[in-house]
């Protein structure tokens, strides 16, 4: 346990110092300042009124803090990309919106006012200097980083160069093998309704493809329901992967909330006390009646964020001591969602779910493409292909994704990652091919940790 303990500790201080010292984000992402501040303020989500005591002195605290918070954000801030510059003034307007309808509340009550009004408007004229403040820096297009900085971080994170971990021809083969098993996937769907395409070239694969994908469009779901949906979905799935012997793990508990922000599914996790945790799976906040989101992509993003991915590798870190509970490994995250996505595909269960295979093969499409497009873009800085790239993606969500992505400089890993964890299942597996639940029983151990601890371990 003590040699886990320091892998974990190692890998973990190596990555934070390449990340805070190398890249150091915080000189050009504002949009990551907005969010330790919506971080630090998540009581502001409670009702004026109902804040135990300890939770209004943690949130009075924090507010006193934010003038000297405000100033350190600009004392680092120095080569702003406006891109983050936007989205974080967008968030700290969310947060100001907030602060001014808390203020509203207090109302209710001429004491709790009292308490209340000078800090909430104290507060919410610091945050306009704040955005006003970095509004007046030049900003940039780009982020100013180095070709030699940003392949470092693969080096430091898979002790490997990024030229000995990219194939270029094993990624384009990868792309075709891809869109040829959405083509098998989709021809069946579209002949429900179409007649078969004279095939003339790859466009008319890719048509075929993009017209199921344009079926998701289609919203089908209220908000009212999709709390019944999920259920239902997660059910389905766990007992589909426990009965096929894949995983062992428990389904989280998952607490469904409205989320502040619209058309917005994400989940949080938090382990605030002993043996027990918090699953949040936020819902859009929107008139229900609309149709507010399709079957199908509901269903990707459960898979992706509740069993079996994120919060369920996150769960597993309850087994574990407050150590390695603490130096939880975001970066592991996307390799795992790959994996069990890749899990999911070669079950029974996803013949029955064409559809959301190919929501899934997509996700691994684009992670390979926008490996391709940044490795492309440090090398000479050219972007040019990324119009290319989008060509062959057809849900608005994943041509989201890329676009955005050329303004990435963080080293993307996932699409690695998760070709070490097929790796270490090989090596894994090689003298017992039917031992797959032991071996997510073993990439899991202690929640989500870098791939350099797995590697190291089974060395061992």
């Amino acid at each position: 346990m003590l040699e886990f303990e320091y892998l974990v500790l190692w890998s973990y201080l190596s990555n934070t110092l390449y990340f805070n010292n190398q890249l150091n984000p915080l000189n050009w992402n504002f949009n990551l300042w907005a969010n330790k501040l919506n971080d630090g303020l998540t009581i502001l989500n409670l009702e004026c009124g109902t804040l135990t005591a300890r939770e209004e002195n943690i949130l009075k605290s924090r507010l006193n803090e934010l003038g000297i918070f405000s100033e350190n954000i600009i004392n680092h801030i120095s080569n702003p990309v406006s891109k983050f510059s936007i989205e974080g003034s967008e968030k700290i307007s969310l947060i100001q919106s907030r602060i001014n309808s808390f203020l509203i509340e207090c109302h209710a009550d001429s004491n709790i006012l009292e308490r209340w009004e000078n800090v909430l408007i104290e507060s919410d004229d610091i945050l306009t200097d704040l955005v006003d403040n970095i509004q007046k820096i030049d900003q940039n297009e780009f982020p100013i980083i180095e070709y030699g900085i940003w392949g470092n971080g693969y080096e430091t994170y898979f002790g490997q160069f990024i030229d000995d971990l990219t194939d270029h021809k094993k990624l384009n083969n990868e792309i075709d093998e891809i869109l040829n098993e959405m083509l098998y996937l989709s021809l069946p769907i579209y002949l429900i309704n179409y007649d078969e395409p004279v095939w003339v070239s790859q466009q008319d694969t890719l048509q075929v493809i993009k017209t199921i994908f344009d079926s998701f469009n289609q919203k089908n779901l209220k908000t009212s329901m999709i709390v019944e949906k999920s259920n239902q979905v997660l059910n389905d799935i766990y007992r589909n992967l426990k009965r096929e012997n894949i995983v062992s793990f428990k389904l989280p508990k998952i607490d469904y909330k409205i989320s502040t922000f619209k058309n917005e599914f994400k989940s949080t996790y938090q382990s605030n006390f002993s043996g027990r945790y918090l699953a949040d799976f936020f819902l859009p906040e929107m008139n229900d009646t609309n149709f507010v989101i399709n079957d199908k992509i509901l269903m990707f993003y459960l898979v992706n964020e509740v069993f079996p991915g994120k919060l369920t590798l996150l769960t597993q870190s309850l087994k574990s001591g407050k150590l390695l509970n603490l130096l939880q490994d975001e970066i592991f995250l996307g390799g795992w969602e790959l994996y069990i996505q890749s899990l999911l595909l070669e079950s029974n269960y996803i013949k029955r779910e064409p559809e959301l295979a190919l929501l899934l093969l997509e996700n691994r499409l684009v992670a390979i493409l926008k490996l391709k497009q940044q490795i492309e873009y440090f090398k000479s800085h050219n972007n040019e292909n990324i119009q290319h790239y989008s060509k062959i993606l057809f849900s608005e969500l994943a041509i989201n994704k890329l676009q955005n992505n050329w303004y990435n400089t963080i080293p993307l890993l996932d699409y690695l990652i998760f070709n070490e964890i097929i790796d270490l299942k090989n090596r894994f597996l090689k003298d017992d091919k039917n031992n797959l639940l032991q071996f997510n029983d073993f990439i899991t151990q202690g929640g989500a940790h870098s791939i350099y601890v797995r590697q190291n371990l089974l060395k061992h």
